[in-house]
């Protein structure tokens, strides 16, 4: 599924930039604005005992609601809005994983890849 569905947003993405060659700037950054917003979620699970997978999700979700929304509907140029969508990603990100309770047993394997990483270097 995960396959056909990046075949066909690759092919509605390259007919839509068929139509007007300047988006394909825009559509870039809108690509790299939604994508950067994984990276508050690994960050806390790197470096915060009290992360959690739910509050990444919601975090992640929220972020990219948030960029969607501003950008259609706010007259923000895309990196104005990247950058609202990250604070507001961060803020439900540290709120849900103080409400969420962390799972121990996904917290001790963060904790062991992370040390097996900073060892190779």
């Amino acid at each position: 599924m995960g396959k056909w569905a990046v075949l066909i947003i690759s092919a509605a993405a390259y007919i839509l930039l068929l139509n007007n060659p300047v988006m394909i700037i825009n559509t870039g950054t809108i690509g790299m604005s939604g994508t950067a917003q994984i990276f508050i979620p690994v960050v806390g699970a790197l470096f915060w005992k009290r992360s959690n997978g739910r509050a990444a999700a919601c975090g992640i979700l929220a972020g990219i609601l948030v960029l969607s929304l501003a950008f259609a509907y706010s007259s923000f140029s895309i990196s104005y809005c990247a950058v609202i969508a990250l604070a507001v990603n961060t803020l439900v990100f540290s709120g849900g994983s103080l409400a969420f309770p962390a799972n121990q047993k996904t917290r001790e394997k963060i904790v062991l890849y992370r040390d097996r990483y900073e060892k190779d270097l």
